[in-house]
């Protein structure tokens, strides 16, 4: 029994732990603004790394498609700028490949 006291006050640290780091997470949601575009509303802090900005966007896409029924021309877009994304997450990787590799020794001026 008194171990059993004694764990709870550990799982309650626990609890209130992972409930303080889940509200503290960011998040995006999509909607579509009254020009008929995609946009993204902000929820909490968004990380600044371009990577982890894009898998946000594309949950959000996913999420949006899953909650509500978009028409044809909606899933147009939503494909469109799920590849764009694609595209742009591409783009980065070489970007960060090029610039984790070693550059060659300089050549000496006579």
């Amino acid at each position: 029994m008194k171990k059993f006291l004694l764990i709870i006050p550990f799982i309650f640290f626990a609890v209130t732990t992972f409930a303080q780091d889940a509200l503290s997470k960011g998040y995006l949601e999509t909607y579509f603004n009254s020009a008929g575009m995609i946009s993204y509303r902000e929820y909490g802090e968004i990380t600044k790394d371009g990577i982890m900005l894009i898998d946000l966007k594309t949950s959000a896409l996913n999420n949006y498609v899953a909650k509500s029924n978009p028409d044809a021309a909606q899933m147009d877009l939503i494909q469109k700028e799920k590849l764009n994304l694609e595209a742009l997450r591409q783009r980065i990787l070489v970007q960060r490949e090029r610039m984790i590799k070693p550059l060659p020794p300089m050549e000496e001026m006579q």
